[in-house]
């Protein structure tokens, strides 16, 4: 059989390892409920700033992720990716937020997809200026003050950028996000996906919908 990676040497990762120098690949195995044994890699970026850290469903959980990633350099300067927490409740969002926040002080923050529109609104109130919109073809400038603009040519990281293009296949989510990031493009709002049961907890659920935001 051939394959499309003609002479691409193709290694199995199932453990933490350092690719190139700077560069490291998270491995991890899920063990919450609906995805235990789950494995999940992320990517791990020691640059001058510090660890930028991208995820992609968060399935072993972002705070176990992030652990991880400070054993690399215990300064965590940006996270970017799904934190897998959509109906997560409030104390758990609210653990979250803080642990990113005060344990881990991470610079800055931009969550996508499966996150939530809770955990975006508490992060979002914890981090303030530093909490940076992600949305689906969303490119991030890295470096010392991470910002978001809009170029869907982007892909990978390249010069400096991330540009988030997640399916959320593995989370049961796949085209919702696009749909919701032209919403917010837009400026239209769909207040009941925001308050539709098993969204997340009612009291960030309503956060969420102040700020005008959709699923």
């Amino acid at each position: 059989m051939g394959t499309v990676f003609a002479g691409a040497n193709i290694q199995l990762i199932d453990k933490t390892t350092e690719v190139v120098p700077g560069i490291t690949l998270i491995a991890l195995v899920s063990d919450a409920p609906g995805t235990k044994e789950l494995k999940e890699l992320s990517l791990a970026i020691n640059t001058p700033d510090g660890i930028v850290l991208v995820v992609g469903c968060s399935h072993p959980g972002i705070e176990n992720i992030v652990a991880e990633a400070a054993k690399i350099n215990p300064h965590i300067h940006f996270i970017a990716g799904g934190f897998h927490l959509v109906v997560a409740q409030d104390s758990a969002i609210e653990k979250v937020a803080a642990t990113l926040h005060d344990t881990y002080k991470a610079d800055y923050i931009a969550p996508g997809h499966c996150t939530g529109e809770p955990t975006f609104a508490a992060l979002e109130r914890v981090f303030g200026d530093r909490y940076v919109y992600a949305g689906l073809g969303t490119t991030l400038d890295l470096g010392t003050n991470p910002r978001a603009a809009s170029d869907r040519r982007a892909i990978g990281v390249l010069d400096g950028r991330i540009c988030v293009m997640v399916d959320w296949i593995s989370c049961g989510w796949r085209g919702q996000s696009s749909v919701s990031d032209a919403r917010r493009a837009s400026g239209q709002v769909d207040r009941s996906a925001v308050a539709s049961p098993g969204t997340g907890s009612p009291t960030l659920r309503q956060n969420a919908a102040k700020r005008g935001s959709s699923l």
